[in-house]
C-alpha cells in the first residue's frame, strides 16, 4: 500500500475548504481510465472530485448521492446500520454499568445496534447512544455506519 494523500478543495456546496483524505494513492495511480471520481461526504451534503494520474483536481462537483440515499431509505430501499466496533485487544472493563458491559460484550463487529438494544430491551436510540459514549471512553474503537441495500 502506497502512502497516504491529501487533497485540499473548496466545497461547492458551502464554500469551506475541505480536506479529503485518500489511504491509499496507489489506487489512483493504478487505475485503468480517468480521470478518477472520489466523492466524499462534507457535513449534510457531498461533493464529486475528479482526479488525474499526476494528483491533480481536474474538476469538482456537487453530488447528490445524499439526495438519493435519503429518497431510498424513504422508499425502505436502504437502511443505516451502525455497527459497534470493537478493538482488536481486550480492554479494561473496570466501572461499567452491566448495560455497558453487555454492549461491549456483544460487539463483534457484525451486529448492528438494532440487534444489540433489542438483547439489551432498551431503544436503539439509547443503544447508539450508549455505544458512541463507549468510543470516547475508549471501550470500543468505533461505531461505523454501513448501507444495506435491497435493490
Amino acid at each position: 500500500m502506497e502512502s497516504t494523500y491529501e487533497f485540499l478543495v473548496k466545497c461547492p456546496v458551502c464554500s469551506q475548504p475541505v480536506v479529503v483524505p485518500i489511504s491509499d494513492i496507489s489506487v489512483i495511480k493504478n487505475s485503468p481510465h480517468f480521470p478518477v471520481s472520489i466523492t466524499h461526504v462534507h457535513n449534510d451534503h457531498a461533493f464529486t472530485i475528479f482526479v488525474d494520474k499526476e494528483l491533480r483536481i481536474r474538476a469538482v462537483e456537487a453530488s447528490d448521492i445524499i439526495a438519493e440515499l435519503d429518497s431510498l431509505k424513504k422508499q425502505r430501499k436502504i437502511k443505516e446500520l451502525y455497527i459497534p466496533i470493537p478493538f482488536p485487544k481486550p480492554v479494561k472493563l473496570d466501572g461499567l454499568l452491566r448495560e455497558e458491559l453487555i454492549l461491549v460484550s456483544l460487539s463483534d463487529g457484525t451486529r448492528d445496534i438494532s440487534e444489540i438494544a433489542s438483547v439489551l430491551n432498551i431503544s436503539v436510540k439509547k443503544a447508539k447512544l450508549l455505544a458512541e459514549k463507549l468510543v470516547r471512553e475508549k471501550k470500543l474503537l468505533k461505531v461505523e455506519k454501513r448501507i444495506n441495500s435491497s435493490i
